[in-house]
């Protein structure tokens, strides 16, 4: 049987404190209630904790957005902010054709004045990249057009594979601005998994956010905003080396902006290589070939690993989760009407990490993002305790297979206004709604080779 759900909400939409002093990072955790729906007003902690900075901002703030949406509170603060004399700077994502998926954002643009976006260093990018031809791995899967890409996963004795395509060609839209930080006076970082919408700071969807009070962590943002002001986005960003700093309550930290800096690889992957006992991982897309090896490895040393994922992201034609499943780690689907929108794990209890990037390719490799490594237990505990939770919610239901996003088996998908499936279609429009049923996504066992190596399907 399920816990009661509804009454653990309070305590998952508040930050934690600590008893002993202020720290220097507050982390806020937030999971949506069952009746959650969007929401256009600043209610959750999520929220209220940006709009506390905003409204004492005294000198500057400078922001890097995916894009915005239905959070007039926000912007209405930034506006007042502007008119007490603070200097507001921001970015902002834009795609080749000069469209943002949020609808808020050209609203934003035309009321600040001051907001640039990435869609010149998109423009440039396309115009030097050369076309390439992919290396047939497999045939064609009936009814895909996009890149066949073929998967082998270790897991000690043998291996599990599966050949992978999308369902429709992938064209090219431009790199992503992804990230999600404001800086305050040069002295605050607010950032995390967290859109400024009704949806993410709205509360539908699960996010992560942190906000860090220390000089030295802000000055490693304001560097990266500079870089992307000065119209440098994406691979044309040079990286400003190794960012590691302890704050002054002795929590660690270390920062890493993609795609110039070793995110993935020293940020996500060495630590999940760290883990001796557990890792609780919660995610809204996973793609990437080697995180999914590197959790496989630590299940196969005995590491206690749960994995937490979205229903959208595992509807990915390329998602992971399936394969490992099939390679014995345990793999829940959330089935709440908003997204698994955070990119953070915690490892025995002792490291956290968190921030704008998915764990794909893009996210390392072609998007603006940043990471945020903390050791410190305190915070490492703060996670493990909200994981727990949500696990629990979803209990065994979504351990095999997956609810449709946009489904009765999805919390209010139905009825909440949104595409939550990305077809084009909403709420009765879409066959979810009317019809009932879950997929998951084949993997088939396979010998090792004779060097003891896996080779794809």
């Amino acid at each position: 049987m399920r816990p009661t759900y509804a009454a653990l909400v309070g305590l998952l939409t508040t930050a934690w404190p600590c008893a002993a002093s202020t720290p220097s990072v507050e982390l806020v955790l937030h999971a949506p209630s069952p009746d959650a729906l969007p929401d256009p007003r600043c209610v959750t902690r999520l929220c209220t904790s940006l709009l506390e900075q905003v409204t004492g901002a005294k000198t500057s703030i400078d922001f890097a957005l995916y894009g915005m949406r239905d959070q007039q509170p926000i912007v209405d603060a930034l506006l007042a902010a502007r008119s007490r004399g603070v200097i507001v700077r921001g970015l902002v994502d834009r795609q080749l054709d000069g469209s943002n998926d949020y609808t808020g954002t050209a609203a934003l643009v035309a009321a600040l004045g001051d907001v640039r976006d990435d869609q010149a260093s998109d423009l440039r990018l396309i115009a030097k990249a050369h076309a390439w031809s992919q290396h047939a791995c497999a045939a064609q899967p009936p009814g895909t057009l996009g890149p066949v890409r073929c998967v082998a996963l270790d897991v000690g004795d043998s291996c599990v594979t599966a050949v992978q395509a999308a369902k429709d060609e992938i064209l090219p839209s431009g790199d992503l601005v992804h990230d999600k930080f404001f800086v305050f006076d040069h002295a605050t970082l607010w950032t995390g998994s967290t859109n400024v919408s009704d949806t993410c700071t709205g509360g539908y969807n699960a996010n992560v956010a942190v906000v860090v009070r220390d000089p030295t962590v802000a000055a490693w943002y304001t560097r990266e905003f500079e870089q992307m002001w000065a119209g440098l986005h994406h691979i044309e960003k040079r990286s400003s080396g190794p960012m590691r700093a302890t704050l002054s309550d002795g929590t660690p930290v270390q920062a890493f902006f993609s795609p110039q800096d070793p995110a993935m690889d020293r940020g996500l992957r060495d630590a999940i290589r760290s883990a001796r006992q557990r890792i609780d991982a919660a995610a809204f897309f996973l793609t990437h070939t080697g995180v999914a090896q590197d959790l496989v490895d630590a299940a196969q040393r005995g590491v206690k690993v749960r994995l937490l994922i979205d229903a959208t992201g595992a509807a990915n034609e390329y998602s992971m989760h399936a394969l490992l499943r099939a390679a014995g780690v345990e793999v829940a689907v959330e089935d709440f009407g908003g997204k698994m929108h955070a990119k953070a794990l915690a490892v025995d209890g002792r490291v956290l990490v968190l921030g704008s990037m998915n764990w794909t390719r893009a996210g390392e490799h072609a998007n603006d993002e940043n990471t945020l490594r903390f050791d410190d237990p305190r915070l490492a505990g703060q996670f493990d305790a909200w994981f727990e939770d949500l696990w629990a919610h979803v209990g065994t239901d979504w351990h095999r297979g997956r609810p449709d996003a946009e489904s009765h088996s999805s919390g209010n998908a139905c009825r909440d206004g949104v595409d939550n499936d990305h077809d084009g279609r909403t709420d009765d429009e879409d066959d979810g709604c009317t019809l009932a049923g879950d997929h998951d996504e084949p993997v088939q066992a396979a010998p090792k080779r004779a060097d003891g190596s896996c080779a794809p399907p």
